[in-house]
């Protein structure tokens, strides 16, 4: 017969990022994400890590800003310069990049100029 292994945790206050959004839904989200992780292998010395890892990856995901979002001017410098502060600001958590280098010369001939 398996244990059932039972805690309660209360939850008192969570990033501002996240204002707005149903966290009680990210909350049980992420938890059944980590719960696949525990039955797919996440084990071995370094176990701690890999779910501390696994779930600011889920964490940042949920709290980026989606296709179609809005952002002040003051949100998009600040996005940026965190960006900058950062070692590898080229992708998001799942290798998505999120800055392109396009040439002077392909906008160009986008917006005919030439």
């Amino acid at each position: 017969m398996a244990k059932l292994r039972l805690s309660i945790t209360i939850v008192t206050c969570f990033p501002a990022d996240f204002a707005g959004k149903n966290v009680s839904q990210l909350l049980k989200d992420l938890i059944e994400e980590l719960s696949e992780n525990e039955k797919n292998g996440t084990q071995g010395p370094d176990r701690l890590q890999q779910i501390r890892e696994k779930t600011l990856t889920f964490m940042s995901c949920r709290s980026a800003v989606m296709a179609g979002g809005h952002l002040s001017q003051e949100q998009m410098t600040g996005l940026v310069d965190q960006m900058r502060k950062e070692n590898l600001p080229f992708t998001c958590p799942h290798g998505r990049p999120t800055l392109l280098c396009i040439p002077l010369s392909e906008l160009y001939r986008k917006f005919d100029r030439h």
